[in-house]
């Protein structure tokens, strides 16, 4: 197919990984075994070590340049982002809870299980609910395009 782009650097990547952790896992299973007490085996098996970690280098590396190759479109992120506004129900969903408000949970998997909720669907929603001003508000100022939910509380535990 001539529109599809091969990932032709992970294929690679993957063969390497397949072949170093082969030698690795013959060096594991015979080296602690010695039949004789003038057995060279280890000794030639000794020699692929250096093989086996060469091709160990050469998938990071590959895996790396394949992964520099990866784009991504904004513009169909952004499209999606803007026709599914359901993803932001969690951050309605705390908000909703910071208030007491009754089964926000429930509320909102009424409004959005197996639907996809619009801009208009979603402010209709708020309208309805029985909050205060200030809080609908801040409900009308999240979009998908805005929402992070606890992405900074996960890009910290990373580092």
């Amino acid at each position: 197919m001539p529109q599809k782009v091969n990932p032709i650097g992970f294929e690679l990547s993957e063969s390497y990984t397949l072949l170093s952790n082969g030698i690795l896992d013959i060096l594991e299973k015979r080296l602690p075994i010695n039949r004789w007490q003038r057995d060279l085996t280890d000794k030639y098996l000794l020699r692929d070590l250096g093989q086996a970690l060469a091709m160990s280098i050469l998938s990071c590396r590959s895996t790396d340049e394949a992964i520099k190759q990866i784009g991504f479109n904004s513009g169909i992120i952004n499209k999606d982002l803007d026709e599914h506004w359901e993803t932001i129900s969690e951050g309605i969903q705390t908000l909703l809870r910071t208030t007491n408000y009754k089964q926000p949970y429930e509320k909102l998997r009424e409004l959005t299980r197996g639907k996809i909720v619009t801009q208009e669907i979603y402010h209709k929603f708020i309208d309805d609910i029985d909050v205060p001003k200030n809080i609908k508000d801040r409900l009308k100022k999240l979009s998908p395009r805005t929402y992070i939910g606890y992405s900074n509380k996960f890009e910290k535990m990373i580092k």
